[in-house]
């Protein structure tokens, strides 16, 4: 009977310890903490206790906060390279997967999709992006050879391993690792 009490309590306490350490980090630089959650729209929420101790909460979009932590993995907020020229800057929320000059991104979009019998089933999106310690947005890694051509133009040991395709097209971790090893200086 005990035991049992203590495993239905041992998660509400994981919950609430690792609830405290999310936090949502504004354009402004003011840092909130709370419970951070995803809404099915891709919007960060925070349930948080304002200044006078009452209960609050606020949902954001990526273009209005710079970052966000939720259950410990830390997230920020970049733009992308627009499609055209007449597109509006779009920013994502991303998890930054490996550093230097040059990173890598991903991005995870959640959602449901419809069956055949009408029900719902769980999907998910990944994307990746590029971003050179000198650019201002941050580029969608495709695995076309020559999409992957162009962007590592600075770069001749990428460009090697793509011809003699040493490195898979879709293995942009490696494309990252080496390009920082050889061109990232």
């Amino acid at each position: 009977m005990k035991t049992q009490l203590l495993l239905m309590l041992i998660p509400g306490c994981i919950n609430i310890l690792t609830a405290q350490n999310d936090f949502v980090v504004t354009n402004k630089n003011d840092t909130i903490h709370g419970t951070v959650s995803i809404t099915r729209a891709g919007e960060v929420k925070i349930k948080y206790r304002n200044e006078s101790g009452k209960r609050d909460r606020d949902t954001f979009s990526a273009s209005s906060i710079r970052a966000y932590s939720q259950d410990g993995l830390f997230y920020e907020s970049h733009p992308i390279t627009p499609l055209n020229k007449n597109a509006s800057i779009e920013r994502v929320l991303v998890m930054k997967i490996e550093s230097g000059t040059l990173s890598l991104y991903k991005e995870t979009n959640y959602g449901y999709a419809t069956t055949g019998t009408g029900g719902l089933m769980p999907i998910s999106e990944t994307k990746y992006y590029f971003k050179k310690t000198n650019e201002t947005f941050m580029t969608r890694a495709r695995a076309s050879q020559k999409k992957l051509m162009t962007y590592f133009n600075d770069c001749e040991e990428v460009r090697n391993a793509l011809n003699n395709k040493t490195i898979k097209k879709k293995d942009f971790r490696s494309f990252v690792k080496l390009y920082n090893e050889y061109c990232g200086k």
